[in-house]
This record gives C-alpha cells, structure tokens and sequence, in this order.
C-alpha cells in the first residue's frame, strides 16, 4: 500500500485541562482542551476536516465526536455531520 502523502494527519497542537473543584462532563474536558487546542494554533480551527474520538472512558453521549464538533463549531458555514465519520 503506498502512502498518499496529501492525507497525513498532523498534530498542530496540544491541549490539556484538569478540573480539581466541580464535577465536570468528560465531553466538557474535551471541548476545553480542544479549545485551547485550536486558540494555540490560530487559521487552523476554519481547516478542520475531520473531528474524531477515539474512546472516553465514563458517560459520554452517543456520538462524542458529533457532540464535540457541535460544541466547539470550528466551521460555522458547515453542518458538524460533515466534519465526523
């Protein structure tokens, strides 16, 4: 299988958020960090193709990645359904 190097995926960015005092949602941790994520990196957040996650280990809704894009609206001109698989 060759590599198609046009789809590489590339971290551009880290985030982490720690809540000591209120109970908090894991999707909420998420968003947080993520947004710290996006507002490290600035343009990135208008070129975000695809928003995945890969597991949450406590509550979480249904569909994390659809509630994520949801809450965190990187592409206001585009549904969140087209930005998770």
């Amino acid at each position: 299988m060759s590599l198609d190097e046009s789809r590489v995926p590339v971290v551009l960015s880290t985030g982490q958020t720690v809540e000591r005092h209120a109970t908090v949602s894991a999707l909420e941790l998420a968003a947080r960090a993520a947004r710290q994520c996006l507002d490290e990196a600035p343009g990135v957040e208008a070129r975000i193709d695809l928003v995945s996650v890969v597991d949450i280990m406590s509550a979480a809704p249904p569909a994390p990645a659809a509630a994520l894009a949801r809450r965190l609206r990187p592409c206001a001109d585009r549904p969140h359904q087209d930005l998770v698989r």
